[in-house]
């Protein structure tokens, strides 16, 4: 590994961990992204520098740059005691909701494993991805034997659907309605890179290839797994 090497990978590392910096506008970041994409050896550095750090290269995009993925005890990784600040949760059950919540949306952009092939935006909105959950819910009671899994998916989406889907307040949503959870998860999915939020309808985001990159990895989840099959066999 020559030093010269070494301080361009950690270089680049250092601005794909920058929410702030892209390819797209940084001109130092798109010239690093360029040699990944092209340079085998520069790649390979890259990726050895990134394995003590606990991150995993999962792709590269001339757009996002480097799409990375930190393990559990990288000190990257997002603890749920984070989750747990940033969401508020006060009860077990509010905090399933907000977990079905996550699952639900990342399931309304890749619904099959052939959606991961596909690169590409995805619309959404919270009411839609609400409706999606739902009539996952409905479609997995109706089902005997839950098609091999685990009861808790299960249990996860009935907690979630006894939850009014909307509780509307003089101005806005109220807190205690599926479809506020969903909306704070999509803007706090778009602080992390992972969506964008439409500039003149802030109810619409857009996925990206960060996103679907990021999901693909959790697609062995049981809840993702239930929620998928679930709404799948609903087109059938």
């Amino acid at each position: 590994m020559h030093a010269e090497d070494a301080v361009a990978a950690n270089r680049l590392l250092a601005l794909s961990l920058d929410r702030g910096s892209l390819p797209g506008t940084d001109a130092e970041h798109h010239q690093l992204i360029v040699r990944f994409r092209t340079d085998p050896g520069y790649a390979s550095t890259v990726r050895q520098i990134a394995e003590p750090l606990g991150l995993r290269v999962l792709g590269a995009n001339q757009q996002l740059g480097l799409v990375l993925d930190p393990t559990l005890a990288s000190p990257f990784s997002l603890r749920s005691s984070d989750l747990a600040e940033k969401f508020r949760w006060t009860s077990a059950n509010e905090r399933i909701i907000y977990g079905v919540a996550v699952v639900g949306v990342a399931t309304f952009c890749y619904p099959t494993a052939e959606s991961f092939k596909e690169p590409g935006v995805r619309q959404l909105n919270a009411v839609d991805v609400d409706k999606w959950i739902r009539q996952a819910a409905d479609s997995l009671q109706d089902r005997d034997d839950h098609s091999g899994h685990d009861i808790a998916p299960v249990d996860a989406l009935a907690i979630y659907v006894a939850e009014k889907a909307v509780s509307q307040g003089k101005t806005k949503l109220r807190s205690d309605c599926t479809v506020h959870k969903i909306g704070r998860v999509l803007g706090w999915l778009a602080d992390q890179g992972f969506l964008v939020q439409d500039k003149q309808n802030r109810e619409l985001f857009r996925s990206n290839d960060r996103f679907r990159l990021h999901v693909r990895e959790i697609a062995a989840n049981a809840a993702f797994q239930a929620i998928c099959e679930a709404m799948n066999s609903e087109k059938h």
